[in-house]
């Protein structure tokens, strides 16, 4: 990592190097003050059983970290799955905008 991670501030739909792996980051988000990077091994499996996941935080301009607490995984992996839910209403929403809201 470099200059090239330290001048990224929105890393969705990019990829990051990370432990020798290649993440393929979906989601940033915060979560109690805390920015977060939900990727996807590029390498695993693409069914949700098999799929390596990983969250990470910026610890410096270009150094990240993985969270290891499995109680913070999990409330992390319900807090994005709560946001991509919401990113497919909105997605839905508008694309069927003059349907729902022109519909008198």
């Amino acid at each position: 990592m470099g200059l090239k991670e330290e001048l990224i501030s929105n890393w969705e739909d990019k990829t990051i190097e990370y432990g020798g792996k290649i993440f393929y980051i979906l989601k940033q988000f915060e979560f109690e003050g805390k920015e977060y990077l939900y990727g996807i091994d590029k390498e695993s499996p693409m069914d949700m059983e098999n799929m390596k996941v990983v969250f990470l935080y910026r610890i410096k301009n270009d150094l990240f970290e993985h969270v290891e607490d499995d109680e913070l995984f999990e409330k992390l992996f319900l807090h994005v799955g709560g946001l991509c839910t919401a990113d497919l209403v909105s997605e839905a929403i508008e694309e069927h905008r003059d349907e729902l809201f022109n519909n008198n």
